[in-house]
């Protein structure tokens, strides 16, 4: 089976097909307004959207607990309790180091 593509001109772009796959490609961008549901990989510039996030997330250690996993042992949500409780302890903590280490303006005066 060959794929085929068909591209027609619209006044708000191309409407374009490949297969059983078409999208629209607006002549001045995508624009959405409201929810947008992706299938597939969304890559700006180059990158791959979800790769950097996951990325990003592991470099910074943000956890994604697996609440389904939780509601069936109680084990793992007792530790995704603990970890919710010193992660919000330790904010706090860092929170008042950073106040603590800025310069005190009133001597200045």
């Amino acid at each position: 089976m060959s794929k085929k593509t068909l591209t027609t001109p619209s006044k708000y772009g191309s409407i374009f097909s490949v297969g059983n796959a078409s999208a629209i490609k607006p002549a001045n961008g995508l624009q959405v307004s409201g929810n947008a549901v992706f299938r597939g990989k969304v890559i700006v510039e180059g990158v791959d959207l979800m790769e950097a996030l996951a990325k990003i997330e592991k470099r910074l250690g943000i956890l994604r607990t697996n609440s389904e996993l939780e509601q069936q042992f109680q084990e793992l949500k007792d530790l995704g309790d603990k970890y919710r409780e010193l992660e919000k302890e330790f904010s706090e903590k860092w929170e008042c180091w950073n106040v603590l280490r800025q310069p005190n303006n009133d001597d200045a005066a």
